[in-house]
């Protein structure tokens, strides 16, 4: 059991800029100091204004366009060329875990080997190892080049199938390379693996347009996964920094990444995440089909987010978080809750829901948008195919759906 650490001090609310979606703002119940009451007030001795002193000033002003401003990063809104990228080293293995080394164990499968990464730990005074689960992915690989494709062969020969998901290989009794994987990966059977995700009580996100994924197993006999989650802003953020946090995110142990991107360059963004990363991909698309309607969640429509699903998934997305849960006739009772509705998804969802008498968005056939939306991915010949389907349906964070810690 890890000490217990000292309370940190509490430090004061940031500024916030003027807030796109629908969610309410927290109520800030601090006096202000207003911009009357700062009339012919000079700053301090410094140059600078008190906190409370710059609340005031900001408004007075458009606080949004002020803090694009005051950012010293590039802003997203603007397009990166990839030969202006700069990245920094990434993280080194041997620096994060001085006492352990990566090790492969190999795993034959249809004539072919899967190398299958763990991490090796060697105790003190020559007390012997023991290995644990390991997510930091391939070592000194430049992000331009991106990792290697470790699924290329895998998915080429499933490439003519019309249904390619996991859990329709695994209910034919096809064990693919993916369930092989997994299966030395969490030091289980192979069929048992099969079993779990034919009968769905297990998926393993991995669309078959991310070929440099190292696939992962999420349900209730397998080990607890992490999810971590990163994104750029409309103000702040640059792909190398989003690629950095990937880089550090695997290497620290998430199983999983959510890339929740907003600002407005955000497919680019996510394409440099996508060919990084060695660990399954999320995204939540209401984000990007909001900035696909310049903010304004009026309008938003069932076939600009249709296009944002398969745009997302032919880029490689591997699983996504769509908030279907929304039911108009209980909308009205998170009017009076402080916060509202917390998440930002579900409130862009609760406004969609309210601005019609619809209670979610609807094709122009009439089917209902998440039922065409699971058609969709389950039928598509395209990237939608492979573990998607089974992550529409869950809709939830993969670190909520485990029960048995796979070790730190």
């Amino acid at each position: 059991m890890a000490a217990s650490q000292p309370a940190r001090a509490i430090p004061a609310a940031p500024l916030r800029a003027p807030c796109r979606s629908p969610v309410r703002p927290i109520p800030d119940h601090r006096p202000l100091v207003t911009s009357q009451a700062l009339a012919g007030k000079r700053a301090g001795p410094d140059g600078k204004l008190s906190e409370e002193e710059e609340r005031a000033r900001l408004e007075g002003t458009d606080a949004f366009k002020e803090l694009v401003s005051l950012s010293r990063r590039q802003s997203v809104n603007r397009p990166q060329k990839a030969e202006d990228l700069s990245f920094r080293q990434r993280p080194v293995f041997e620096d994060c875990f001085p006492g352990s080394e990566k090790c492969w164990k190999e795993v034959q499968h249809n004539g072919e080997v899967l190398r299958v990464p763990f991490r090796r730990v060697h105790l003190t005074d020559n007390n012997g190892h023991f290995d644990l689960y390991d997510t930091s992915g391939p070592q000194g690989v430049d992000p331009r080049v991106g990792l290697p494709k470790l699924r290329t062969s895998w998915v080429a020969k499933r490439e003519q199938d019309s249904v390619c998901t996991q859990m329709f290989y695994a209910r034919q009794g096809t064990i693919t390379e993916e369930m092989a994987y997994v299966a030395a990966r969490e030091g289980m059977d192979v069929e048992f693996v099969r079993s779990e995700v034919a009968r769905g009580r297990a998926i393993i996100p991995a669309n078959r347009k991310h070929l440099e994924l190292e696939p992962t197993i999420i349900g209730r006999k397998f080990l607890t996964k992490i999810n971590a989650n990163i994104g750029n802003s409309a103000v702040s953020s640059s792909i190398e920094e989003e690629v950095e946090k990937l880089q550090w995110s695997a290497i620290w142990g998430a199983d999983t990444l959510m890339d929740l991107s907003t600002g407005v360059n955000i497919h680019e963004t996510r394409e440099w995440i996508m060919r990084n990363s060695p660990i399954p991909i999320g995204t939540v698309p209401i984000y990007q089909t909001l900035e696909k309607a310049n903010g304004v969640v009026e309008d938003i429509t069932w076939e600009l987010f249709r296009e944002t699903l398969i745009e997302q998934a032919e880029q490689g997305v591997d699983y996504w978080t769509i908030h279907a849960g929304v039911r108009l006739q209980f909308i009205h009772l998170t009017a009076n809750r402080i916060t509202g509705i917390v998440s930002r998804g579900g409130s862009i969802h609760a406004k969609l829901a309210s601005l019609s008498t619809q209670r979610t968005l609807r094709t122009s056939t009439g089917m209902t948008s998440w039922t065409s939306a699971v058609n969709m991915i389950y039928h598509c010949p395209s990237g939608t195919g492979s573990g998607q389907a089974a992550s529409l349906t869950r809709m939830t964070k993969p670190s909520l759906l485990n029960s048995r810690h796979k070790g730190s």
